[in-house]
């Protein structure tokens, strides 16, 4: 059985601040140039911006529609920002651990990240087992990835966030045993947070290589 980490992507894995902008300056001149109208344009690129700020309406049900409406529409132009410096380096790392360990990752976004697998470092790239875009506040979409995964062969023994709501879905389940919170906003209470998973100031404080996975 191959162990498996499950990371969620914003705002874990990539820092959405320096994505987002570059997202929406790249959506302003692609619109421009293929003459969008006005109001879609302006309507697009709020509501993009609503869901950087993280307001509530914007990443909650709404936000993969929100995400697809920029980003996918530039994507199947096969129009794509770059990726370089968009890593948090403490997950670079802890890649890097996984990778050396034998170990596999799967990325898990909320809508379509496959171009992004490519802008890893080659010795994680071959260690990505699965990108997939869903909605990680559902439970019963963790259920789904547990089970076709362990149909592979692989079990998944963590799952990794910057935000509550999916990690309180992944703890529903009762399937992953290790989850773990990614304190890169400062919003909440780490007391509220270590009631669903284990608080991290950084992703190196996870021993990943070593957890459990019973």
């Amino acid at each position: 059985m191959k162990l498996v980490h499950c990371f969620d992507v914003g705002g874990t894995v990539i820092n959405m601040k320096t994505v987002g902008q570059r997202y929406v300056e790249l959506y302003k001149t692609w619109s421009k140039e293929k003459k969008i109208d006005e109001t879609i344009r302006k309507k697009t690129i709020s509501d993009y911006e609503a869901r950087l700020r993280e307001e509530s309406w914007a990443i909650g049900l709404k936000k993969k529609e929100i995400i697809n409406a920029l980003e996918g529409t530039l994507h199947k132009q096969n129009v794509y920002i770059s990726g370089k410096g968009i890593f948090f380096e403490d997950t670079l790392q802890v890649f890097k651990d996984i990778a050396k360990a034998g170990q596999s990752i799967i990325l898990f976004a909320t809508a379509d990240i496959l171009w992004l697998k490519n802008e890893f470092p080659e010795e994680i790239r071959k260690n990505i087992v699965r990108i997939l875009g869903d909605d990680k506040t559902n439970p019963a979409v963790f259920t789904k990835l547990v089970n076709e995964e362990k149909a592979k062969g692989h079990q998944i023994i963590s799952h990794t966030a910057d935000t509550l709501q999916e990690l309180k879905a992944a703890k529903e389940i009762k399937a992953i045993p290790n989850l773990f919170f990614i304190d890169r906003h400062h919003k909440e209470k780490k007391e509220e947070v270590e009631k669903v998973a284990v608080f991290l100031s950084s992703m190196k404080e996870a021993d990943y290589t070593h957890l459990n996975g019973k």
